[in-house]
């Protein structure tokens, strides 16, 4: 989350960008902008105003970890921009979801938003757990749907590619978008074909650890959910769909995986 706070204008990144000179500028990354005029109906508003939510509960998970002077130094944001404190809306076609440890996992609480039928899956992601317990999850919701993956095999982390073989379509992804760069976006396109589309980018890659967090067990991460028509217009801008279109994984890719 990358939140600028003024009292007349403001912005909020929401993204799978590190605060990294390579996260803003060298990798191939996804990253939702909002700028808007606070204290208005813009859906800016909205999603910084969850975000902040989100951002208080993580500083009060932390325990002994941030010295008060410093978790007080980022409630002061708030501050310059007393509308962050207003009571956000009810989730519409664009939302903000988080997880955190007072809030279900991310998959806990999309799962509701998606369509009963989909076309096929698409997801785009660098880190996978060994279980591939995410895209189990997908499989367990839409067992005759396709689950398209796209990774780069020289950067990608698939710790168990047996399975992953024979469950799931995975992709070569490594010249994905305009440019080159290490492919660090995550995205998830549920794709029903018409006026149903589910985009979901943000921090979370394809694992357990960010989707399927308990109060003990998981990330804290921060998507950005679009529904409607709106996603399936985002996912052809930034060129998702393409992904089906892209090589199956050869010998040789599944070797640069596993190493």
């Amino acid at each position: 989350i990358f939140l600028l706070v003024g009292r007349r204008k403001a912005a909020i990144f929401v993204g799978s960008h590190n605060l990294t000179l390579s996260g803003f500028g060298y990798n191939r990354e996804l990253s939702t902008c909002f700028e808007f005029k606070p204290g208005t109906e813009d859906i800016g508003n909205d999603i910084a105003r969850h975000a902040w939510r989100a951002i208080e509960t993580w500083l009060a998970a932390q325990g002994d970890v941030l010295p008060e002077p410093l978790r007080e130094a980022v409630r002061a944001v708030s501050n310059f921009g007393a509308w962050l404190r207003a009571q956000a809306g009810a989730p519409g076609e664009v939302t903000f979801l988080a997880q955190t440890p007072s809030s279900t996992g991310i998959w806990g609480q999309l799962q509701p938003r998606l369509p009963e039928r989909v076309k096929r899956i698409i997801v785009v992601g660098p880190f996978f757990d060994s279980d591939l317990a995410l895209l189990s999850q997908f499989r367990q919701a839409w067992p005759r749907t396709p689950i398209i993956v796209g990774v780069d095999p020289a950067t990608a982390i698939l710790p168990e590619y047996n399975d992953a073989k024979k469950k799931f379509d995975f992709r070569n992804a490594s010249k994905l978008g305009k440019r080159g760069g290490y492919l660090h976006a995550k995205c998830y396109f549920f794709d029903t074909g018409g006026s149903r589309d589910v985009l979901v980018v943000g921090s979370a890659n394809p694992s357990a650890h960010a989707w399927l967090g308990t109060a003990k067990f998981g990330n804290d991460e921060a998507v950005i959910v679009r529904s409607g028509r709106a996603a399936g217009d985002s996912a052809e801008q930034l060129g998702v769909p393409k992904v089906a279109d892209l090589r199956s994984l050869d010998s040789g890719n599944w070797k640069a995986l596993t190493e």
